[in-house]
């Protein structure tokens, strides 16, 4: 992982996915901020709102495909319209690394070959019921 590098951000690299718009990212990145920000003792204050400068100068168009009129509230804001935000984002990721790495049919019927080889042929006898 490189530094300054968030374990979401390296996942996407290492995952090479590249179809989530940077300022989704840059979102989930100032809530993950907010939330280190309240967790914990270290805080700091230039990163948070240098983050949340960043997601305010982006043009967020993609919280109108979400049906979402707000964008994310400054630290001392936070309501409940940024839980909203943040959990359609998380959804939406989601959906987007359930497509990528949905095995295809040559991909599942390896597993179960593999599977079969490993536990003598038992693998199919509750298919076949």
């Amino acid at each position: 992982m490189k530094k300054g590098e968030t374990h979401f951000q390296n996942a996407l690299e290492y995952l090479s996915i590249k179809n989530i718009p940077n300022d989704l990212i840059d979102i989930c990145d100032y809530y993950r901020m907010v939330r280190n920000y309240m967790a914990h003792t270290d805080r700091d204050d230039k990163k948070l709102k240098s983050c949340y400068k960043k997601v305010e100068e982006n043009s967020n168009d993609f919280l109108k495909k979400f049906h979402l009129n707000n964008t994310p509230n400054s630290l001392e804001n936070i309501n409940f319209d940024d839980f909203i935000i943040l959990t359609n984002i998380i959804k939406h990721i989601a959906f987007i690394f359930s497509t990528e790495f949905k095995p295809d049919n040559k991909r599942i019927a390896k597993i179960l070959f593999d599977m079969s080889k490993e536990t003598k042929q038992n693998t199919y006898k509750k298919i076949k019921k």
